[in-house]
């Protein structure tokens, strides 16, 4: 919006000088929900990593190469 700094700052300046500045020693609430947006988006992928079934890791018959699946190796 302005083209140089100290442009900027005695914009900045002016502002401030009529400002009444309060310091609030309170916890953000955006901060607040986005801990508890982070914190359920990550307790729905545990979830979801829980409900699907892990695969077998076996070796096959021929020890060449290890089955990815119960269903790929020979019996």
């Amino acid at each position: 919006i302005f083209p140089d700094r100290a442009m900027t700052i005695a914009a900045i300046d002016r502002l401030v000088h009529h400002a009444t500045i309060f310091e609030m020693n309170v916890e953000s609430y955006r901060r607040r929900a986005a801990y508890a947006a982070a914190t359920s988006l990550s307790d729905i992928e545990d979830d979801r990593d829980k409900q699907q079934p892990e695969k077998e890791i076996a070796t096959a018959k021929d020890n060449s190469q290890p089955a990815t699946l119960s269903s790929d190796i020979e019996t």
